[in-house]
């Protein structure tokens, strides 16, 4: 090693510097500074043969710079330039040994360009160092130097937006974590939107590429291995399990990095939830049966595209497995919003208003929820029986039958109350065949000892009664009579009513010709009235619903005119504008019909804390509840720490 005064003309930078980077206006500065001074540190060069002497900068290239300044101040025609010479301490080196003083006076600056470092770091971990000698010799940590040389994986699109300081190294660090594909997804994303290049967008942007496990549909049951073949827990693509990948995503609350083996499980969670309930779903093709549950995936067009791929691919599987998936809009009015458990819920299950529904995601996460939706009105699809027949048209067909079958028995009874009631026995002579096959039905019906008697049993004496029937033969046909028409009215000791009017069933239209003709007439004529009437009413109710008395369908029905949607205003944006001039850090809600309503970002924080869904008018978000459930959610708002203003008149505003 020597020092030499050598020819800046046979001086000339290293291809291998990995320092590129040279602020102009800091050049001046130390040419001017070495005008004054002169070189105070002699710059470090190696012999790179040739036929001419001719010198490769290892340590100084800025320095030399600066001497190129000051030699070209001076004119071409000058005899002698003082800038033309330069002092440089000679130094035989290998390729190796040069690159290895280049990074350690490049890395030794306060000014390091972060790229230049990630390449110095990565250049020394390629040559055979390793991360924790490179930390221990420039006096970094180990993360340090792992991020740096992460940065090297960057697109170049990326890294010139780092060195043009379009996009913090904060920034840098996280999406140079991501494959080359989703970082130029990143940058086609960001390029030219107004959040631009930095940390939160970054975040926000991995965060929704790689899915939360708190979020996950698993999450309370973490030894679940479905679809994947592993826990969470012994899982590599877990975060969670790699403290220092993704450190600033909090790696305690755990992400999966790989979107295949997370959409997997999922579906696969998904598929043993379903099987578990498997009996109360509707299947694809079968009628929303009452007392069954039907699925909804919802597909909103604002989700994280992540949650957009698992709802495509939960869609798929439930499809494959054969269950009925609906959109709930427009299947039914709208959402019930008081609880499952609530008597009034259980009530509108039970008269057929409501209909469940199991919500397999939210907009933003796969979540498995049970909710209740109102039926609209008119609607014979829906809460039907095991054939499809609408629930309504089945209560009428089985009300048409049952009461078409008891008219018989209504005749059995007016016809014997008539006959007891008005009966008139006397001038009649003998025993009309029906008066003596019934009489003598009744003495032997469950009457043991008349049956032993003829034959079939034993039978006590009854001396008053012979004694009476013989002196009294003549009135024989009139005392039976009495007593059959007594037993029609109220039964007898042995008979009750309902046993004395199945008994005396075929006679009936015979006694009341015999007995009392106009009578007994007019009391079958008030029973075939009265069935007559309701037939008529039952015929008309199941017409309006497209079914005969015999419960075939003779056409589709014609939907009944539901509630007219509430027209929201044409300067509802205007007026949400002006609202939150003087309450910018209020939800505003606004009163329309018989619903509270949010749009955009209100929408998205109520949601959020009320835990209900948000939908989309054009490119408007909105979400809302019904009127009376207000004094239920404005509290959860106010207890969020949110505050509330209320547009009750979207006419008047100021009211």
């Amino acid at each position: 090693m020597e020092v030499k005064t050598l020819k800046l003309s046979s001086v000339h930078p290293s291809p291998m510097n990995p320092r590129k980077t040279f602020d102009e206006g800091a050049l001046k500065e130390l040419a001017e500074n070495i005008r004054q001074q002169g070189l105070l540190q002699p710059i470090t060069v190696r012999p790179v043969g040739g036929a001419e002497e001719e010198y490769e900068i290892v340590c100084g290239e800025r320095r030399y710079r600066a001497f190129c300044l000051l030699a070209n101040e001076i004119s071409d025609v000058a005899s002698v330039n003082p800038w033309g010479e330069i002092m440089a301490i000679v130094k035989e080196m290998t390729d190796e040994e040069a690159f290895d003083a280049m990074i350690t006076e490049n890395l030794q600056r306060q000014d390091v360009d972060p790229m230049e470092e990630a390449f110095a770091f990565g250049q020394l971990q390629k040559n055979g160092s390793s991360i924790q000698d490179i930390a221990l010799r420039f006096g970094k940590s180990v993360r340090f130097v792992q991020d740096r040389i992460k940065l090297n994986a960057l697109i170049p699109e990326l890294m010139k937006e780092v060195k043009e300081d379009n996009m913090p190294i904060s920034a840098a660090m996280v999406i140079s974590k991501v494959d080359e594909e989703h970082q130029r997804a990143y940058f086609k994303q960001y390029k030219d939107s107004y959040q631009g290049f930095n940390t939160a967008s970054a975040m926000s942007f991995v965060k929704a590429m790689f899915l939360t496990l708190c979020d996950a549909v698993w999450k309370d049951n973490p030894e679940f291995a479905g679809g994947c073949d592993t826990a969470c827990g012994q899982c590599p693509h877990n975060t969670a399990n790699h403290g220092c990948l993704f450190y600033e995503m909090k790696a305690k609350d755990g992400q999966c990095t790989n979107g295949e083996r997370y959409q997997a499980k999922t579906v696969a969670y998904i598929e043993s939830y379903l099987a578990e309930i498997s009996d109360t779903l509707v299947r694809a093709g079968e009628p929303l049966e009452k007392g069954k549950t039907v699925i909804v995936i919802n597909n909103e067009g604002y989700a994280p595209e992540s949650v957009k791929k698992l709802k495509s691919a939960i869609r798929d599987r439930v499809a494959a497995l054969g269950y009925e998936i609906v959109e709930p809009d427009k299947i039914f009015k709208s959402r019930c919003f008081y609880d499952y458990e609530d008597e009034r819920t259980q009530a509108f299950l039970e008269s057929g208003e409501c209909y469940r529904v199991l919500q397999l995601a939210k907009y933003n996460c796969i979540r498995p929820e049970l909710l209740i939706y109102y039926v609209k009105k008119g609607d014979t699809t829906t809460n039907v029986d095991s054939s499809g027949k609408p629930l309504k048209v089945q209560e009428l067909l089985n009300k048409y039958k049952q009461e078409k079958d008891l008219l018989p028995s209504g005749h059995i009874v007016n016809g014997c109350k008539a006959l007891g009631e008005h009966g008139k026995l006397e001038g009649l002579n003998g025993l009309d065949n029906a008066e003596f096959i019934l009489a003598y039905s009744m003495m032997i019906y469950n009457n043991r000892e008349l049956c032993v008697e003829l034959g079939l049993g034993y039978l006590p004496k009854a001396e008053e009664i012979t004694t009476y029937v013989s002196k009294h033969f003549e009135m024989a046909p009139y005392i039976l009579r009495s007593w059959v028409k007594h037993a029609l009215l109220v039964g007898t000791n042995i008979l009750t009513l309902d046993e004395m009017r199945i008994l005396s069933k075929p006679f009936l239209n015979r006694l009341g010709d015999l007995w009392c003709s106009a009578e007994y007439r007019d009391a079958i004529e008030k029973v075939n009235e009265k069935f007559s009437k309701s037939e008529k009413k039952i015929a008309s109710q199941l017409k309006a619903l497209g079914y005969t008395l015999d419960g075939e369908k003779i056409s589709d029905p014609a939907p009944a005119e539901g509630p007219k949607p509430t027209k929201h205003p044409a300067n509802l944006d205007k007026l949400y504008k002006d609202m939150k001039k003087g309450h910018p850090d209020a939800l505003i809600i606004f009163r329309v019909g018989d619903f509270y309503e949010l749009i955009n970002e209100d929408a998205e924080k109520a949601a959020k804390v009320l835990n209900i869904i948000i939908t989309k008018r054009g490119k408007k978000m909105l979400c809302g509840f019904p009127h009376h459930a207000l004094d239920t959610y404005l509290p959860k708002l106010v207890r969020a720490g949110l505050r509330v203003a209320i547009c009750e008149n979207l006419e008047d505003p100021k009211k």
